[in-house]
């Protein structure tokens, strides 16, 4: 029975290789599969929650829920800009970093682990947040 199903697809196969279009349509689905990635990418969201309990991260399209990283295992946080290319090796989950777009972000600074960059679009509201908790590096000077 499944000898009967490949050959009728071979069949199926070389039959669009006898239609003079076939050339068009091998060319257009890859297209269309760029096109269609290109826009999956560009819905993806990065998520980001700040309150009195911790950081909470969810990747849309990646977690199907928030990643919680409690107050409690992070020292403190700064608001700086980076190079996400340089970095971390592009945008995207990498290791140490979440990034979805822009070159400011988070720097968490753990107590048990390596830092973790999480990219945002909104660093004043990020520094304000932080402030507010208690929880951004003060600088030095």
């Amino acid at each position: 029975m499944a000898l009967a199903g490949g050959g009728s697809a071979i069949a199926m196969i070389v039959g669009y290789m006898r239609d003079p279009s076939f050339p068009f349509m091998i060319t257009l689905l890859p297209l269309f599969l760029m096109v269609a990635l290109f826009f999956w990418f560009w819905k993806a969201a990065l998520i980001t929650k700040l309150d009195e309990a911790g950081i909470y991260i969810k990747f849309t399209y990646f977690h199907k829920d928030f990643k919680f990283y409690p107050w409690s295992t992070i020292r403190h946080c700064e608001v700086k800009k980076y190079n996400p290319t340089m970095d971390y090796g592009g945008w995207g989950i990498k290791p140490g970093a979440y990034n979805v777009s822009g070159n400011m972000g988070m720097l968490v600074r753990f107590t048990y682990r390596d830092s973790l960059m999480i990219g945002t679009n909104r660093p004043d509201d990020l520094r304000r947040t932080l402030t507010s908790l208690g929880k951004l590096k003060q600088d030095a000077s």
